[in-house]
């Protein structure tokens, strides 16, 4: 039950998206490759209260940089997407984390799906994003090694694990008539997926601004 806000959120956001989604149009001379250079503050809190917008920062800084390819909408693939108002591509995110167990460097490949056509792109252009894949790292943050209990206060991971699952929710703006250079707000999430990785480290989680240039 702890898990329904956050479940739910998902769920009103994934309707609403489709709601206020149209066809992606094919005429649209979209750039396929993104570069994308981010900058975020590790937040000390689980992910179903950061998107409720709970914030409680830490000292870590994260800093990442990622290149992607966003498929054709006349892609095999993209077909699938289009049933939700959606198209997909692929990124290969570089992150480097100044935490105070030590430096950390991650590797982060996943699949992203994309909301773009809104009835006020004319006004300004707000793609959004949701991203699902795997995430390796160097070594396991100070947050991610402190498992928090309301009961049992703070006690220390047994069996954490690098290898991890990798989540990434961005909102992109762009003006009309620079549609190739987007200003982002981005979450940055990895954690043990509820057990499918069989790690016990606590999920830990960056939010913050970027910049992204299609080319």
């Amino acid at each position: 039950m702890k898990q329904f806000p956050c479940i739910a959120l998902f769920v009103v956001l994934f309707f609403a998206m489709n709601v206020f989604a149209v066809a992606p149009q094919m005429h649209d001379a979209k750039k396929p490759w993104g570069i994308f250079a981010y900058y975020g503050w590790m937040m000390d809190k689980p992910l179903n209260q950061i998107l409720r917008f709970q914030f409680k920062g830490s000292r870590a800084k994260l800093y990442s940089l990622e290149p992607s390819y966003d498929l054709s909408p006349d892609n095999k693939i993209n077909a699938y997407a289009k049933y939700i108002n959606a198209s997909m591509g692929f990124a290969l995110n570089a992150t480097y984390q100044n935490d105070p167990q030590g430096d950390i460097y991650e590797l982060n490949p996943y699949i992203k799906l994309m909301w773009s056509d809104f009835s006020w792109n004319r006004y300004l252009l707000t793609p959004l994003s949701f991203g699902e894949g795997v995430s390796y790292a160097t070594r396991m943050s100070d947050r991610e090694l402190r498992i928090k209990n309301n009961k049992k206060g703070v006690r220390q991971a047994k069996n954490p694990k690098r290898f991890l699952n990798y989540l990434m929710f961005e909102a992109a703006f762009a003006l009309p008539a620079s549609p190739n250079f987007q200003v982002t707000y981005h979450i940055h999430h990895r954690s043990g997926c509820f057990g499918l990785y069989q790690a016990s480290n606590s999920g830990s989680t960056a939010i913050g601004v970027g910049v992204r240039y299609l080319f």
